[in-house]
């Protein structure tokens, strides 16, 4: 024989006892179940951290490794994409940029226009016969002024003046060619430049590490044929070598 249901409403206070048991329950073992969680959320928190850390030193690792500690020293430009430029009243002097790699275009100051002299190329530079003069900040002839204050002329011309100077000019040996003249090509500690066979700065100098390729005979060239026409007939470049097409 079936007893009859209850009804809902005769059962609630029953649930309402078990949820106060619950909450009892909870509160007695509560302190302890928040604290272990809260430990577990802090371990695994660290170890999310330490991941990321060990992630970035990685990422950064192998940018560093991607590419060379000196990318000049390659020597082959691969990092540099070289457009030709436009140059109008003026001329285009390779391997001027970064590494050397791309050209610029140059362009020529008259006599009496502002320049200043750089120890890397510049993009604009005195004209034929002229030199940047440090004492004025302009352009000025050749014949009034040498390059830098301590790099004057030797003075009067002498049948063999290379060996027969005892000066330090340069502040360094000097190198004489078989009849006597300066060698092309002069250094001092610092510096390499082209010179006239009788020590006459000439308006190329270059530091020691770019000059290993520096011969200056169109440097030499250039300057004799300024003294007849007053016009610069040849493009030497920035070493004062002859400009290969």
């Amino acid at each position: 024989m079936r007893l009859p249901r209850s009804p809902r409403g005769l059962a609630k206070p029953r649930n309402e006892q078990e949820k106060l048991n619950n909450r009892r329950l909870s509160t007695e073992d509560g302190p302890s179940m928040v604290n272990l969680h809260r430990h577990a959320n802090e371990l695994l928190t660290q170890k999310i951290m330490q991941i990321l850390q060990v992630i970035t030193i990685l990422s950064f690792g192998m940018v560093a490794c991607s590419y060379p500690d000196n990318i000049c020293a390659l020597k082959n430009c691969q990092y540099d994409s070289c457009e030709i430029p436009e140059c109008k009243g003026g001329y285009v002097k390779p391997n001027t940029t970064n590494c050397g790699c791309c050209p610029t275009c140059i362009k020529l100051l008259g006599r009496g226009d502002p320049c200043h002299r750089v120890e890397i190329p510049n993009n604009a530079e005195c004209g034929a016969s002229l030199t940047c003069s440090e004492k004025s900040g302009t352009c000025v002839p050749l014949s009034l002024g040498a390059p830098f204050p301590s790099m004057k002329p030797l003075g009067p011309k002498r049948p063999i003046p290379c060996l027969a100077s005892n000066s330090t000019l340069w502040q360094g040996d000097y190198k004489c060619s078989p009849d006597g003249s300066y060698a092309p090509k002069q250094c001092n500690a610092k510096f390499c430049m082209c010179v006239t066979r009788h020590g006459e700065v000439l308006p190329y100098l270059q530091p020691h590490k770019m000059a290993s390729n520096m011969e200056c005979l169109c440097a030499r060239v250039e300057h004799v044929m300024s003294h007849f026409s007053g016009q610069q007939h040849l493009m030497c470049d920035m070493f004062g070598n002859y400009k290969h097409p």
